[in-house]
């Protein structure tokens, strides 16, 4: 009596396909598409705000700058006026 052995060659090729796919989601290989978008949409999410963070530092730069000078222009204008009137201070 022949035994027929391909019916059972390719349940097991369906069976450890289905296995090696439960194996690589437990070692986390293969993830949901909901979870990546998720991540996906959270590191667009910190981009955005990093460069909105790059742009207010950026802006506070600029005001320092300008305070700067705006201080060394007060800091002559009261050395000058300290001359005139005799009242020199460092």
């Amino acid at each position: 009596m022949d035994f027929a052995w391909e019916p059972f060659s390719v349940a097991a090729a369906g069976w450890m396909l289905v296995a090696s796919f439960v194996i690589a989601m437990w070692k986390g290989k293969v993830v949901p598409r909901s979870s990546l978008d998720d991540v996906m949409h959270d590191r667009d999410e910190w981009r955005t705000e990093s460069r909105i963070k790059d742009q207010q530092i950026a802006e506070k730069d600029g005001q320092l700058q300008h305070l700067a000078e705006v201080g060394e222009t007060q800091k002559a204008l009261l050395s000058a006026l300290g001359k005139l009137t005799g009242q020199e201070r460092v």
